[in-house]
């Protein structure tokens, strides 16, 4: 009862079951040397302290969240990661975003609606984890400002993760390395069909 009531307190953006904290994504296969070189590029750049903030962007339906999805997968074998994935959309508030925020961090922030008090209080969990975080936002369409959320970037045991159609997104959000997405060359794409 308390999950349906806080799923529709934040509207259609809810998140299924498979997206918790700590449970593996159901993938799909990927294709083709893009995937194989992100696979190697975006964990590598989540080891540096220089990077904080990754963006993945390229045209639609070209496969940025299936990579992002076995980044996530990746990161959960490893120890010494919490990762949260979140999956934003074009309809995207402020409000909704704190929401599904708190919810994989298991904060309940039904009973707030002052945006600074969510804010606040997302932003003072983040600051008591000594583990290393990754947060996965899934489908950006614009930017936004992470202290506006209560997602603060400032520790070194904190990084992001961004999918989106647009470098601009990427770029406004203050990645530091970005990893364009492109289509199949046409022999993978012969290979992929045969």
């Amino acid at each position: 009862l308390m999950v349906q009531s806080a799923s529709d307190h934040f509207g259609e953006l809810c998140l299924e079951a498979s997206e918790s904290r700590g449970e593996p994504r159901e993938t799909t296969e990927l294709f083709g040397e893009m995937f194989r070189k992100g696979l190697e590029t975006i964990p590598a750049w989540l080891g540096t302290n220089e990077i904080s903030r990754i963006g993945i962007y390229g045209m639609g339906g070209v496969g940025k969240t299936t990579l992002a999805e076995h980044i996530h997968n990746h990161l959960l074998e490893n120890t010494q990661f919490n990762v949260y994935w979140i999956s934003v959309s074009q309809d995207f508030t402020i409000k909704r975003l704190q929401g599904d925020v708190a919810k994989r961090l298991g904060l309940d922030l039904s009973h707030e609606d002052d945006e600074k008090v969510r804010a606040r209080k997302l932003g003072d969990i983040f600051e008591k984890m000594e583990e290393m975080v990754v947060l996965i936002l899934d489908d950006v369409w614009e930017d936004f400002g992470l202290d506006r959320v209560g997602i603060p970037l400032d520790a070194l045991n904190r990084r992001l993760i961004l999918t989106t159609r647009s470098l601009d997104v990427c770029n406004r959000m203050q990645c530091q390395s970005n990893f364009e997405l492109k289509t199949l060359d046409t022999e993978e794409a012969w290979g992929l069909f045969e």
